[in-house]
């Protein structure tokens, strides 16, 4: 910056300030060529609902809605009650309780995650179960989970960005036992028809 000194009048100093710039701005992550912009965290503490909770996605996460990365859907009816239920297992009353679950760098950790994945990568129902698995696994497995979906290790790729290991996962989700978390079911279903929705009966042990 810099400032020039006049004088004007009756001894009268006046300071021009001329090029003034502000420090250098870092990338912005990119999806498809197009910038992903940061949301605010929500601050007014809407109710969940279900049309809530479409509203603040569509809203938190546009960049990834408009580029087809992620559905804001129910895949059926019955999933959307389901998601109901376990975020307020999870204690999560609010789309402000939502906000706080979002890691503060998930436009730059997230989303490239997302990115490698098949469009859609993600919808509702798998965003939001990802991120009550980022903040506490042990807890949405064994208290809010409720065998809702059946999916693999191998599913949770946003969890696994954040240090919920695949041997974690096994754990939680019962790698021995054939119905949730075995090789029948697991697999690249992430985002699909599986992963999702209601509860697969496992065929009758021969």
């Amino acid at each position: 910056m810099q400032i020039l000194h006049a004088r004007v009048g009756a001894g009268l100093l006046l300071s021009i300030s001329i090029g003034c710039s502000g420090p250098a701005q870092s990338a912005q992550p990119t999806i498809g060529g197009n910038p992903v912009a940061s949301r605010p965290a929500e601050s007014v503490a809407t109710p969940i609902t279900a049309q809530s909770l479409e509203d603040y996605l569509r809203q938190r996460f546009a960049p990834l809605v408009d580029n087809g990365m992620l559905e804001v859907k129910y895949p059926m009816d019955s999933s959307r009650d389901e998601i109901l239920w376990e975020l307020d297992c999870f204690a999560l009353k609010s789309t402000s309780d939502i906000a706080a679950l979002v890691p503060p760098d998930f436009d730059k950790r997230g989303v490239p995650v997302l990115a490698k994945l098949p469009a859609p990568a993600s919808n509702t129902l798998s965003l939001l179960r990802d991120l009550m698995i980022i903040k506490d696994a042990k807890r949405y497995f064994t208290q809010c989970w409720s065998q809702h979906f059946v999916a693999g290790a191998s599913d949770f790729p946003l969890p696994n960005e954040y240090g919920v290991t695949e041997a974690t996962l096994v754990q939680l989700l019962g790698a021995g036992d054939a119905s949730y978390g075995g090789a029948t079911y697991g697999g690249a279903a992430y985002g699909g028809a599986t992963y999702g929705a209601a509860p697969i009966t496992p065929p009758p042990t021969p």
